[in-house]
């Protein structure tokens, strides 16, 4: 499949998605990664077959993007997003955010105001000696299941800090349904890792389709590919 403008004002196929003129902090904007390296939290059944490209795809053809528990969630649900500058981004990709090497490189960037308001917040890097005691209190201000908010963390051992994590969670008991993407402007743009991918979304939105923004693995940069099209 060829790329192409959908827009005379879309940028030029192949030109950088960061340079001097945008946002170096990426500051409306935080990152779904569908290709995160996990540990021994894995995902759930009906998913953990599928490769990061088709989960992505799963993702667009269904408009749901769920939960699931993760590390020391205590079997809380949740969705996560990290909150990273541009070059941050791109090392994401070629080198990775932590010692588990190179995320692939298939991703949801979302509106971060849009995502608040769907319930999305920063976690909370709790200092290993108090983190009981902070997840009690992410309970009594968020309710059953705020617990998820809270990171353990101990420098030098257990330090997710680098991912400056968001969180969305699901209560005990709720479906673990993040977000229904269809008719809303919460995808920014959508990271492939194959020129032209796009599965046409099966959802039309009040704005502009997403962007696609392709991985150049050669270059170690992203750069501007079309737009994901919606279904006619």
């Amino acid at each position: 499949m060829t790329a192409v403008k959908m827009y005379p004002f879309d940028p030029d196929i192949g030109s950088p998605v960061f340079n001097e003129y945008t946002d170096p902090a990426m500051a409306d904007r935080v990152v779904h990664f569908v290709g995160r390296r996990r540990g021994n939290t894995l995902l759930p059944a009906n998913v953990r077959h599928l490769s990061a490209q088709e989960r992505l795809t799963n993702i667009l053809t269904t408009g749901g993007l769920h939960g699931y528990p993760v590390y020391r969630s205590d079997d809380v649900a949740v969705t996560c997003a990290s909150d990273l500058c541009s070059a941050e981004l791109e090392t994401a990709f070629a080198k990775g955010l932590n010692s588990r090497g190179p995320l692939e490189p298939w991703a949801l960037v979302l509106d971060r105001p849009t995502a608040w308001t769907y319930g999305f917040r920063p976690v909370v890097y709790a200092d290993a000696a108090v983190f009981d005691a902070h997840k009690v209190a992410l309970n009594a201000i968020h309710g059953p299941g705020g617990s998820a908010l809270a990171v353990r963390t101990e420098l030098g051992r257990d330090d997710w800090t680098a991912e400056r994590e968001w969180r969305k969670f699901f209560p005990p008991g709720a479906p673990p349904l993040a977000l229904d993407l269809r008719g809303t402007d919460v995808i920014a743009a959508v990271i492939v890792g194959q020129t032209g991918w796009a599965p046409a979304l099966p959802w039309t939105s009040t704005s502009f389709p997403p962007m696609r923004w392709l991985w150049d693995a050669a270059q170690r940069r992203l750069v501007h590919d079309g737009r994901i099209p919606f279904r006619p």
